[in-house]
């Protein structure tokens, strides 16, 4: 036991240390960390919205809470690449220095963001032309690891 402590202390720590002091590194886990928040509440209302007892859901149906309850998490967790590319750059932003522009920085890494999102086109019947539409199932967690390339 003794020699896997010295080993830690000797390799693993030295190295860790190093990792966590990396700029990019705490920007990508200060923009986690402020995302926290935002999915603990994503989670509470679909946690809420899925409770199987027969009882429970008629309430739900009757009073319309359902539909709330089923659009809070589309707003926090299905659009979790939005929140991750702003706070991911103004995280970093805040760790480079530059406190007075964190906000223009995180604003101009969502447009980047947006831009970067793919366009669907759709040819309706009858149409003259297609319908170009913004691709949004890339603003949730499919388009995350983009967010935190974007937002750096």
């Amino acid at each position: 036991m003794k020699h896997f402590i010295n080993f830690m202390e000797n390799r693993f720590i030295p190295v860790a240390t190093k990792m966590s002091n990396n700029k990019v590194v705490r920007a990508v886990s200060g923009g986690s960390m402020t995302l926290m928040s935002i999915i603990i509440v994503g989670a509470i209302f679909s946690l809420l919205n899925t409770i199987n007892i027969p009882v429970y859901q008629e309430f739900l149906a009757a009073t319309g809470l359902s539909a709330l309850f089923a659009f809070v998490p589309g707003v926090t967790i299905n659009a979790i690449g939005l929140y991750m590319v702003f706070f991911v750059a103004y995280q970093g932003s805040l760790i480079y220095g530059k406190k007075d522009g964190a906000v223009n920085t995180a604003i101009l890494a969502l447009v980047s963001f947006l831009i970067l999102i793919p366009l669907t086109e759709i040819m309706e019947e009858g149409a003259f032309q297609p319908i170009i539409y913004l691709n949004t199932s890339y603003i949730g967690s499919r388009g995350a690891f983009t967010a935190i390339i974007t937002g750096l």
